[in-house]
């Protein structure tokens, strides 16, 4: 027995390790008692019927790479019947990249799945009593913390705060902000949960109507786990108004308040277009500006108020109808960076690929969920950190599909984690979980707050109807590069330079950016004067919103769409690549990179080199710039007269060809590519100072993999055995167009052209 498996035998939990094709290959005996089967059996045969679908889907993602780890709740079939189980998958043994083992770990929740049940039965009730009870309730907890509270309170002691955003405060802090209208501000009175309170007291409110406090213990497994405070009122100087009527009234008053904002955010809009046209001095269009993002945020926070209001009557109507989800994340975006961008918070965003783009549902009140709970994972003050969105596909069956959206927020180093206290931040966590609830079968979807290391993660999962529409790629068809414009992003100032230098030297337009906002505000001008810039290079690493955001951005907005985007990595890492098909980017190269590799790139997206309107479907790199031809071949030359036969010749057999005149040069390209065969003039600069033989040592020092895997031709003009010297062959200079392209096609045979 191996020490490994000494270590699991020891700990004495159910762990398993499956192959590609879920065939359980290793089991402890915690395992194989549940199961009733050591090894060799499908892991799905012993799972619910319901649960494999699911189990496969997710099986499958990590054997593609889509994800590392999983966590599932399934039903797991044994002698006893089928028991509820927490399963942890990750991804095992690795070849090449390819996953070929998977480890799974078990964990019994029956019982944590009885408590939930009870527990939820209670909630319920207690649920049904605090809102339909015609007395003012409060719910404590054993925290102190207000759990529930209904409209009635707020009616009563005339607390100007929705019910559903009073959750979570300090029962203390309730109570005093409730006592100012009653005499002497006695009341309602609170004991800590420990003392030997009254049970039952009377108060005088100022306008002389009575009441009576009653404090009920709430009894939990470790002794008193709250608190449910009832006010009664003994006496009633005049008819109240009812809760629905004053329900009623508060929605017409929000109405007419959203009215009103959105009569100022169309003005505001006017106007500035308007000052821009006259080109009014900076101040006026910031003022202007200031007044669009003050009324856009409180249009928003009105949006909030009227669900709250209709929550608050019951009278919250999901609607059904198609909408793009990208689209729609995109523009809930426009209103958060900003905010972002305020307390120097770094945005990610991820929708994997397999998101459908055209769901049903509610699509409105899903952006507000996700909008709330980014808004209320950022700091309340200036204190930097990460926000991350993550939408990923759970399951998928019968055109609908279970998606899962999560909310990562990681305060900045050297910083404790956030708790959400504020009023505004209650209120928002308080709507996205009556919306949530509201939008899932049977009232039953609730929002999961994990605390991970720094990171707190809000995750829920909705399901909706899905139609797959492979949409038109749009695509600009450009002949040429002169004269393209080009957007430069980038934070570094000599990358901009230097990529601008480079675009001017192939006479394109270029511009420059050093940050995403900046940027989406230069293409939105230039769209709209009717001069849309066909092609943005983006660094990866952006303040705020990084190029993945940036990208996914352009992508999702209409007057846009036809922009291609190209990402320049300094420092790439895995995950990349998929994350660049997520987000519509058309290309990812590494910087440094050479002139020619960049020009070859930007013709590849913008269609230059071929009439195919899919050629650019796939991710262009380094390496499929370089698939796509019969071959790679670099020449170093010192003659560029006669170096523009073998150029020529082997470009019109779709070879692709780099040209050097130095041995530096030579260098430069041999770092930053890769090369399929070498012809090397021996007296170019650099190489004629070492002598032929040197040129061996030369390359060898500089790249490992050189010359042994990669065949070097010597060019020169007498007669020489190159073999001797340890390469591939000899060309004669002038040089002789069919025996170069007979040497090449022999030396290159998997590529040779046809």
């Amino acid at each position: 027995m191996s020490q490994h498996e000494q270590l699991l035998k020891a700990l004495d939990e159910p762990v398993f390790e499956m192959d590609a094709g879920g065939v359980v290959v290793y089991a402890t005996a915690s395992m194989s008692a549940w199961t009733g089967k050591e090894s060799g059996y499908p892991l799905a045969g012993a799972l619910a019927e319901s649960d494999r679908p699911r189990f496969q889907q997710t099986l499958k993602r990590i054997l593609d790479g889509k994800t590392g780890t999983a966590l599932l709740e399934l039903g797991l079939v044994t002698e006893a019947g089928t028991m509820p189980v927490e399963m942890k998958l990750a991804a095992g043994q690795r070849d090449g990249g390819k996953v070929l083992t998977i480890a799974g770990w078990m964990r019994d929740v029956s019982m944590e799945k009885a408590k939930e049940a009870a527990a939820n039965v209670q909630g319920t009730h207690l649920l049904d009593l605090v809102e339909n009870i015609s007395d003012a309730c409060v719910v404590e907890n054993a925290e102190g913390g207000v759990e529930m509270v209904n409209t009635a309170f707020c009616e009563l002691f005339h607390v100007e705060a929705a019910a559903q955003s009073l959750v979570g405060i300090p029962c203390t802090e309730l109570f005093e902000q409730a006592s100012s209208l009653t005499e002497k501000k006695v009341a309602p009175i609170y004991f800590p949960l420990d003392s030997e309170n009254r049970d039952e007291f009377e108060f005088k409110f100022a306008d002389g109507k009575r009441a009576k406090q009653m404090s009920l213990p709430v009894p939990g497994e470790a002794g008193i786990a709250g608190r449910l405070h009832i006010f009664h009122t003994l006496e009633v100087n005049a008819p109240a108004q009812t809760g629905s009527a004053t329900i009623t009234a508060q929605s017409q008053m929000v109405e007419k308040i959203a009215r009103s904002l959105a009569t100022t955010l169309e003005s505001a809009g006017i106007a500035i277009h308007r000052a821009e046209q006259l080109e009014l001095p900076g101040t006026v269009l910031d003022h202007f500006r200031r007044v669009e993002s003050s009324a856009q945020a409180a249009f928003a926070e009105i949006a909030g108020l009227l669900d709250f209001s209709q929550m608050e009557s019951g009278d919250l109507k999901i609607e059904s109808m198609e909408f793009h989800l990208r689209d729609r994340i995109a523009s809930m975006l426009d209103h958060l960076v900003p905010l972002a961008e305020e307390k120097s918070v770094h945005l990610r965003l991820s929708i994997e690929q397999d998101v459908p783009e055209n769901l049903t549902g509610d699509g409105a009140r899903l952006m507000l969920v996700l909008r709330s709970l980014l808004e209320a994972g950022l700091p309340t003050a200036q204190g930097g950190g990460d926000l991350a969105l993550i939408v990923e596909p759970e399951y998928s069956a019968e055109n609908q599909i279970h998606l899962s959206f999560r909310v990562e927020s990681t305060p900045a180093k050297g910083n404790s984690r956030q708790k959400v206290v504020s009023a505004t931040g209650q209120m928002q966590l308080s709507l996205a979980r009556q919306i949530v609830r509201a939008m899932s079968a049977k009232g039953a979807g609730k929002i999961d707050v994990r605390e991970k290391k720094e990171t707190t993660i809000h995750q829920f999962t909705a399901v909706f109807p899905y139609r797959t529409l492979k949409e038109p790629k749009p695509r600009p068809t450009f002949v040429t590069l002169t004269g393209l414009p080009l957007l430069i992003v980038s934070a570094d100032a000599e990358q901009r330079k230097e990529l601008s230098e480079m675009a001017r030297s192939w006479r394109m337009n270029p511009r420059e950016a050093d940050n995403a906002a900046v940027a989406l505000q230069l293409l939105s001008r230039m769209a709209d004067e009717g001069y849309p810039v066909a092609l943005v290079i983006t660094s990866n690493t952006l303040p705020v919103q990084d190029g993945f955001m940036l990208a996914f951005r352009i992508k999702h907005m209409p007057k846009l769409k036809q922009t291609a985007v190209m990402m320049l990595a300094k420092s790439g890492k895995a995950g990349d690549a998929i994350a660049c098909r997520e987000n519509g980017i058309s290309a990812y190269l590494r910087h440094p990179i050479a002139a020619n590799q960049l020009n070859e790139a930007i013709s590849a997206v913008m269609g230059t080199q071929d009439d195919d309107s899919e050629a650019t479907s796939t991710l262009i790199t380094r390496h499929s710039l370089r698939e796509a031809k019969a071959g790679s071949v670099l020449i170093v030359d010192p003659n560029r007269e006669q170096a523009i036969v073998p150029v020529s010749a082997l470009k019109k057999k779709d070879y692709r060809v780099v040209y050097a005149d130095t041995a530096d040069e030579a260098y430069v390209e041999l770092s930053q590519d890769v090369f399929d065969l070498l012809i090397i003039d021996p007296m170019a600069k650099g190489f004629a100072e070492l002598g032929i033989e040197g040129i061996s040592d030369a390359l060898q020092a500089r790249f490992a993999t050189m010359p042994s895997s990669i065949p070097v031709l010597l060019a020169v003009e007498d007669d020489i055995s190159a073999v001797e010297f340890g390469f591939s062959g000899m060309l004669s200079k002038p040089y002789d167009k069919e025996v170069l392209l007979a040497k090449v096609a022999a030396l290159i045979p998997a590529k040779a052209a046809g």
